[in-house]
């Protein structure tokens, strides 16, 4: 069975020049490009994943999400290419399969299965307790575990060294986790995470990252009052940095950081001529849960 994409270098995953204001000189890294349907950060958290179910024989991965969520979405569709079976248990409804992601999902011929809202937390607990048992392989929600974080240490590489600053969107913490084990001593790393209450993702962080040097902060103060809302000032945000950069950022993840990167270099945060990176996790299948023109 064909690992090719899992064993090479990235080739599209580079750092480009986006402008310089605000006494500043930003740019992003443009991990979206990875792949078309599993780029950013989920390329990074399955591809140890992926290498590991197959080289231990499991027929099939299963694994947990919301009804939009990337990490389902980016799992059908590694699944799919390296001829995996996939089953997906989704948080929600019966009533969701017809919403653009499981349906797509389900053109990858992954299994979906329902979860209620009330009896999720303790299904996927119950998941994790007894993992990788029989034919199929176990991956957390949001793909959270240690392959995830070897997988998302390769985000940065040679061309980001030379950043002072570099921001990212923040879920569970193992994209951030990795980030920080791998980043430079000099360099500070901002989380945006997606929710106020962050609690368990400081922690996450703070157990992952033991041992590194480097400075990190979650800014929470930018988090939305819930996850998956998007008001007019965040969508033209967006539109205005895809006007003036030709590249579309997520609704949450990518969208936040870069909003908090300009809102705190304008109020003077850094250092006069700071070079500062952006990091596109992807996830740009999560437009497929607003009816908006972007």
């Amino acid at each position: 069975m064909s690992t090719d994409v899992w064993q090479l270098k990235p080739e599209k995953s580079e750092v480009v020049p986006l402008f310089s204001k605000y006494g500043c000189n930003f740019s992003i890294l443009r991990e979206d490009l990875l792949h078309s349907e599993y780029g950013g950060n989920k390329w990074r958290k399955l591809k140890y994943n992926i290498l590991d179910a197959q080289g231990k024989g499991f027929k099939g991965v299963e694994t947990v999400g919301g009804a939009f969520s990337n990490h389902l979405a980016a799992t059908a569709a590694a699944c799919f290419k390296y001829g995996l079976k996939c089953k997906l248990w989704v948080r929600g409804f019966e009533r969701f399969r017809t919403n653009p992601t499981l349906e797509w999902i389900e053109k990858k011929g992954a299994e979906l299965h329902f979860i209620r809202p009330e009896h999720y937390r303790a299904f996927i607990n119950e998941k994790a307790s007894a993992q990788n048992m029989g034919d199929w392989y176990f991956i957390p929600e949001g793909g959270s575990n240690d392959f995830a974080l070897k997988g998302c240490e390769e985000i940065l590489n040679d061309e980001t060294k030379g950043f002072d600053a570099i921001f990212c969107g923040v879920g569970t913490g193992t994209t951030l986790s990795g980030i920080i084990r791998s980043a430079k001593e000099q360099q500070m790393v901002y989380g945006l995470p997606i929710m106020k209450q962050c609690h368990e993702q400081i922690q996450f962080i703070e157990e992952h990252t033991q041992g590194s040097s480097v400075q990190w902060k979650l800014l929470s103060e930018y988090a939305p009052s819930r996850f998956g809302k998007l008001d007019d000032e965040k969508l033209e945000f967006i539109k205005a940095f895809k006007e003036e950069t030709s590249i579309l950022l997520d609704p949450f993840y990518s969208s936040l950081a870069a909003f908090a990167m300009l809102d705190m270099a304008q109020k003077s945060h850094f250092r006069l001529n700071s070079n500062i990176l952006l990091i596109h996790t992807g996830g740009l299948q999560a437009w497929n849960g607003f009816s908006v023109s972007i």
